[in-house]
């Protein structure tokens, strides 16, 4: 199994970045994705099918929450 982030979408293809690393970057047409998935959510795949994985998209959210309040804030 692997874990990406949904970068973003444009137009009809979604752009998916290796959880992990930030780095391998994967182009899929958006129909192969769960509909209630959104830009940020975290994506499990066997290689076939994409499921939102809440909660490493949860953990994904504190992280960016986090680092935002330190650079905004100096803490």
């Amino acid at each position: 199994m692997t874990d990406y982030t949904i970068d973003r979408f444009e137009g009809e293809t979604a752009i998916l970045l290796d959880f992990e690393t930030g780095g391998k970057q994967l182009l899929i047409p958006r129909r192969r994705l769960p509909p209630e998935a959104a830009e940020g959510d975290v994506l499990t795949t066997d290689g076939q099918t994409f499921t939102v994985n809440p909660e490493k998209t949860a953990q994904a959210l504190a992280e960016a929450q986090a680092l935002l309040e330190n650079v905004t804030h100096g803490r």
